[in-house]
């Protein structure tokens, strides 16, 4: 009895030594890629911003990353990035100087864009969380954002 009893302590304690090992290999981040397109000029460079849940999306983002513009499109990849949902928000940075100008009655002066195909006009409201938010997984791993 004793020795049928070791045996299957050996089996369990081997069998969750396996699933131990194949549960570190399945990975929970990877790499997002956002391409940028509708680029009208080359002068400047293209800023994007990934925010996750929680954050202002016009405050300090969760990720940055820089781009140049080659062939009137752009793309980063934020690496290493935990599966879930976020928001993106690019900006064409004509003036090099990493902020959003906007005119005297506070309207954007720069061409930028959005996660989940949202667009700031007149009668959108401003941008949130719920409105571009998209999920980052293993499938859905890539993202398009036409800056106007």
């Amino acid at each position: 009895m004793k020795k049928n009893t070791i045996v299957v302590l050996r089996i369990v304690l081997l069998f969750m030594s396996y699933n131990l090992i194949i549960a570190q290999n399945t990975s929970s981040k990877g790499i997002l890629t956002v391409k940028i397109n509708n680029i009208k000029t080359k002068n400047g460079k293209i800023i994007v911003k990934l925010f996750k849940k929680g954050d202002a999306i016009f405050g300090t983002p969760f990720l940055q990353l820089t781009a140049g513009i080659t062939n009137d499109v752009a793309e980063v990849k934020f690496e290493d990035l935990s599966f879930a949902n976020y928001v993106v928000f690019a900006f064409h940075d004509k003036n090099n100087n990493a902020i959003v100008d906007h005119n005297l009655l506070g309207f954007p002066t720069e061409p930028m864009g959005f996660s989940n195909h949202w667009n700031f006009n007149l009668l959108s409201g401003m941008p949130t969380y719920k409105k571009t938010n998209f999920l980052f997984s293993k499938e859905n791993n890539s993202i398009s954002i036409k800056v106007k």
